[in-house]
């Protein structure tokens, strides 16, 4: 009798595929210490407000009078100033998470262990919501919204009035004011 192949990774080939995925990401990730992200989001933080300025002209100096963090000794690591000085850095860091996590998506969605379908539900639900094939939870229908919305004028003037209130549009330069106000009776 011969033992069927799951097409389910071992624990080594998951241990591998991990490891492989690791150096392939501090390839392209620079890994900062504690200390070196105080003083990145202290810089980012000075600088919002100065879209202009060219940070690949200041010196590791300045940037440390900006941040009050000594930063000589990193200043001449492989890798540091550019991640210091990437004022994109972070949205880069998200892409390359996203992708990396379709990639782990798409790795569930081929597995056809039985022990797997479960992962494997969520993650088909997951990707059609990201893909907008089905209407997010938040996005559904309000039937009062609905309701309100198709109403005319006059039958919204109507139904205030059954509340006792009040209607009224009074028309300026550019722009359309509504006033509900309780009728004076």
């Amino acid at each position: 009798m011969s033992e069927k192949k799951s097409n389910f990774p071992t624990t080594q080939k998951v241990k591998e595929g991990a490891s492989a995925l690791k150096t392939g990401f501090d390839e392209y990730v620079y890994r900062p210490k504690a200390r070196q992200r105080l003083a990145k989001a202290r810089l980012m933080s000075a600088i919002q407000a100065q879209p202009l300025l060219d940070l690949k002209e200041m010196t590791c100096g300045q940037i440390e009078k900006i941040v009050g963090i000594g930063l000589r000794n990193d200043w001449q690591q492989d890798g540091f100033q550019d991640w210091m000085l990437n004022r994109h850095e972070y949205d880069e860091k998200l892409e390359l998470l996203f992708s990396l996590a379709l990639d782990g998506a798409e790795q569930i969605l081929q597995n056809t262990d039985p022990k797997a379908q479960s992962a494997r539900v969520q993650m088909i639900k997951i990707v059609a919501e990201l893909a907008n094939k089905m209407p997010a939870r938040w996005q559904q229908s309000d039937p009062v919204k609905d309701t309100l919305n198709s109403l005319n004028q006059q039958e919204i003037e109507d139904l205030l009035g059954k509340h006792g209130l009040q209607l009224k549009i009074t028309a300026k330069t550019e722009q359309e004011t509504v006033d509900v106000t309780p009728e004076n009776k």
